[in-house]
């Protein structure tokens, strides 16, 4: 595919054609990807590259005692690679909030910024069950990190908390297939974020022919309520009704 103008981001940011190629690559990466420590370092890379961030760290929370350990880790050195790979945060150390160098930020991440010479510290942790799944780490020296900057990171964030939740299932390992089918699914999603013009329809018409599903209505949330983004499959001439059923079912 080829880029040729910036996506504009919720917030009136532009991402760069770069970034969503970064993306696009990871998604391919992704897809390929032997295991979620695999995927999570792909990923990574990703964000680090589209966010000309020194440091990449995806952590992801243990199931025995919460604490946030590195799975995915993209760095500028070997000595930081080496310092960040494995280390863990306490489980209580991410509150859910994202979190800039402006912030209070938890001891470990301080005393590394301090040391490497970071300016820019960006944290996106994602909860789910009230507790944080997983959460995205990203340093640069130079600047703080954009408004487009943290609507990528979201992307990679959540994207890596959904490949945490598909493989590491609470009830043990998941068995060989739908590792497979899981990176696979997630490989291809990450890449249709970056693809320009019908990214929405494509991200549909891809969970229709994953589920089996009849139809499917993507949806964006807005300060009015509940906006069709792609509906494809039977019965979605007039989405209105359903979208009217979802905002009550979501109150």
């Amino acid at each position: 595919a080829s880029y040729t103008s910036p996506v504009i981001s919720p917030a009136g940011q532009d991402v760069s054609p770069a970034a969503l190629q970064s993306l696009a690559a990871a998604g391919k990466e992704v897809a390929a990807a032997d295991d979620l420590d695999e995927a999570l370092a792909a990923l990574a890379a990703a964000v680090a590259s589209g966010t000309d961030a020194t440091l990449a760290v995806i952590r992801v929370a243990n199931r025995a005692d919460g604490a946030l350990r590195a799975r995915g880790v993209s760095a500028a050195s070997p000595a930081l690679r080496a310092e960040v790979e494995g280390s863990r945060l306490p489980p209580d150390a991410l509150s859910g909030d994202e979190l800039t160098e402006a912030d209070e930020l938890p001891e470990p991440i301080r005393r590394l910024a301090a040391r490497w010479g970071v300016v820019g510290v960006l944290v996106c942790p994602v909860v789910a069950a009230g507790r944080v799944l997983a959460s995205l780490e990203l340093a640069r020296p130079g600047e703080p990190f954009s408004g487009a900057d943290t609507l990528l990171a979201r992307v990679v964030a959540n994207h890596a908390a959904l490949l945490v939740r598909a493989l590491e299932p609470a009830n043990g390992e998941a068995e060989a297939g739908v590792r497979t089918a899981t990176l696979e699914l997630a490989g291809r999603a990450l890449a249709t974020v970056a693809e320009e013009g019908r990214g929405g329809e494509r991200i549909a018409r891809l969970a229709l022919e994953v589920t089996g599903a009849r139809s499917c209505i993507l949806w964006r949330t807005t300060a009015g309520g509940l906006e069709v983004v792609a509906a494809v499959g039977e019965d979605v001439a007039d989405a209105a009704p359903a979208a009217r059923d979802a905002d009550r079912a979501l109150g």
